[in-house]
């Protein structure tokens, strides 16, 4: 599961608002997991970006594990 969007599912949304979406979600969590789509041109572009702004703020990654703590998106029905 997720529990930041970048919101690159939509297709009227810009590289410059997927990395915004991605650095303000992030910092409402300890544990961030943001879902990203990798066929979505304007993420893969800002990626490189986003990588080293969340390094340079002490960010790190992981793989997910079964032990990983669990992240799990609201859902709006």
């Amino acid at each position: 599961d997720w529990n930041v969007a970048s919101g690159d599912a939509a297709n009227n949304i810009s590289g410059a608002e997927v990395l915004q979406n991605c650095k303000v979600g992030v910092a409402n969590y300890k544990n961030a997991v943001v879902l990203c789509h990798d066929v979505k041109e304007y993420t893969v572009n800002v990626m490189d970006e986003f990588i080293t702004w969340a390094l340079s703020k002490g960010y790190t990654f992981a793989a997910l594990t079964p032990e990983s703590d669990g992240a799990h998106h609201q859902v709006n029905n």
